[in-house]
């Protein structure tokens, strides 16, 4: 029994035991002063411990203490001091091993080992303070940078969020020194834990990493992805003071790990941007989940595609190119906006190669009131100078030098100074929000009818200028070279960055300009050229290529087969 109990336990024991004994030996209670006591002591030692140790029985009958034959008369029992040792052990939850058989008290005293609850209540708080951290980490770096932001303009300066905002890494080193902290902590005890359930090493290293896994990383961490925001309002508060506490361990640590990375050569600076590929993943992942429309989507990518893409790629070429001599007189220029409907026109000096300016449909109100003075004067006289970019510029310069110029046209030259073509600004918004109609303009959809023209025999008649991606969209075509069969598979992006219209691309397939009458073969179409000049092909005639049973003597056999290039 003295095994069971605590020392205070036993000190009341041994006090009523001395009491008992007195009485026994029928010594008046006011003799029982501390003096008597004290000579007493070690007489009642010896006889109390060596009657609990050695021959103290639990009988099955009744509570009394049986010691030996000779000692009968010393101990007789008092009902005063046995009810007092039973309302001692009644008292004590450990009392009830007093109804243990003696072949069990082995399994008795090993309950003495068992698990404190102070002990597993400390495990716990670690545990779940590991997992609220790593709930916390996961929502901070959802949110940051701009999430944070707005929670912190919304709060006010005093907020929790201006704290996180202003300085980030000290946050995110605190959590990660009290996360170890915590994890290497809650081990320990568990290991203590286990040890007291007399659990083997395997058995206690599955259990916890089993509760790790799922309670301590995956299911907060999922919480946190999943809750930012919910989850970030509540523990960034109470966060914010614990990283003001152990602020000073955090910066010991975060300044011993910077000076190793710059031993081993590392960089330690933050550099605190958003790249351009993680902004793309960002509008990705906003269009996927319904943040943004997909409209939204295209223009922001837009705009980032305007520092990749070169102005050669948006202008309009040369040959496309509405231009008048700069001595032409103002009846030629009247003629020339009624036809093109052009509020700008360039102006050449002898040849297009020599843009030296261009003039604005408004500076001629002031001469079409009166007719006579139209032939009286010429363009050179209301022209202004021009802007010329390289071909190789990229169109976000080339936005940003209009603006600073206030011009709504650039001419584009090549290389050698020769004009390339012409950008406007419409050209450059138009890459960012779509196509933009004026009240004149035919809708893409119509323009696509007009230069992808279905016959009733199931050919077709294609303009060379027509988007070579129109093109393979209506007639689902390609232009890889595969033994396998690709007829319903579509060109890549490769090809259509390549080449715009479908002159280009039947030049490039045939190596040089076809001439009237050339068939170019692409995979399971024969383009028949039927109209072009010497710069480019102006009309072709697309129909289905049959094998040879079907076409003899049929529609479309070639009857030239030396005329059929550019076999892919």
């Amino acid at each position: 029994f003295f095994l069971l109990m605590k020392p205070n336990e036993m000190k009341l024991l041994l006090s009523i035991s001395i009491l008992h004994y007195a009485a026994s030996l029928n010594v008046p209670h006011q003799l029982c002063n501390q003096k008597h006591l004290k000579a007493l002591r070690p007489l009642l030692h010896r006889r109390i411990f060596s009657s609990l140790d050695v021959k103290c029985q639990i009988p099955s009958h009744h509570g009394e203490l049986i010691p030996s034959a000779h000692e009968t008369k010393l101990w007789q029992p008092r009902k005063y001091a046995m009810a007092a040792l039973a309302c001692v052990l009644c008292m004590k939850k450990k009392a009830i091993a007093m109804a243990i058989p003696m072949e069990k008290a082995t399994s008795a005293v090993s309950a003495v080992t068992a698990p404190g609850l102070p002990l597993v209540l400390s495990w716990i708080v670690l545990f779940s303070a590991s997992a609220g951290l790593h709930a916390a980490e996961i929502a901070i770096t959802t949110l940051y940078p701009w999430k944070v932001r707005e929670f912190a303009e919304e709060e006010g300066p005093k907020s929790p969020f201006k704290f996180l905002q202003d300085d980030i890494t000290r946050v995110l080193t605190t959590i990660l020194v009290l996360t170890t902290c915590c994890t290497v902590t809650s081990t320990v005890l568990f290991t203590q834990i286990a040890s007291c359930f007399s659990l083997n090493v395997a058995k206690a290293t599955t259990i916890l990493t089993l509760i790790t896994i799922f309670f301590g990383e995956l299911i907060p961490k999922a919480l946190g992805v999943s809750n930012a925001e919910v989850v970030a309002r509540f523990l960034v508060p109470p966060l914010t003071v614990v990283c003001t506490v152990f602020s000073p361990f955090a910066l010991a640590f975060s300044w011993l790990a910077k000076s190793v990375l710059k031993i081993f050569g590392f960089n330690t600076q933050d550099t605190g941007f958003v790249s351009e590929e993680e902004l793309r993943l960002l509008i990705m992942g906003a269009r996927e989940s319904g943040g943004i429309e997909t409209e939204e989507a295209k223009m922001v990518e837009g705009v980032l595609d305007l520092q990749d893409t070169k102005v050669s790629e948006v202008m309009r070429h040369r040959v496309d190119v509405e231009a008048l001599e700069a001595n032409a007189t103002l009846s030629d220029l009247l003629v020339l906006l009624n036809k093109t409907k052009y509020s700008r026109i360039p102006v050449y000096d002898g040849e297009v190669d020599k843009i030296c300016g261009v003039v604005i449909a408004k500076d001629m109100l002031k001469y079409v009131g009166n007719p006579d003075s139209l032939d009286g004067h010429t363009v050179s006289e209301i022209m202004e100078p021009t802007y010329f970019v390289p071909e190789t510029m990229v169109v976000q310069r080339v936005l940003e030098e209009m603006r600073k110029r206030r011009l709504h046209m650039a001419i584009v030259v090549d290389e050698y100074g020769g004009t390339a073509g012409l950008v406007t600004l419409e050209d450059i918004l138009e890459e960012v929000v779509g196509e933009i109609y004026d009240e004149g303009d035919v809708f893409e959809e119509e323009a696509m009818e007009d230069n992808i023209m279905p016959l009733d025999d199931g050919s077709f008649e294609v303009r060379g200028i027509a988007e070579l991606e129109s093109v393979c969209l209506a007639l689902n075509i390609s232009c890889k070279n595969n033994e396998e069969d690709m007829s319903h598979m579509m060109l890549d992006d490769s090809k259509f960055k390549e080449f715009n219209t479908l002159s280009g691309f039947l030049s490039a397939q045939a190596g040089e300009i076809p001439s009237v009458g050339d068939c170019i073969l692409v995979n399971n179409y024969i383009f028949t050229v039927t109209e072009g000049d010497e710069r480019r092909i102006l009309l072709v005639h697309a129909q289905l290529n049959l094998d040879d049973d079907e076409r003899k003597g049929g529609f479309g056999m070639i009857q030239d087969e030396a005329s059929v290039r550019g076999l892919v």
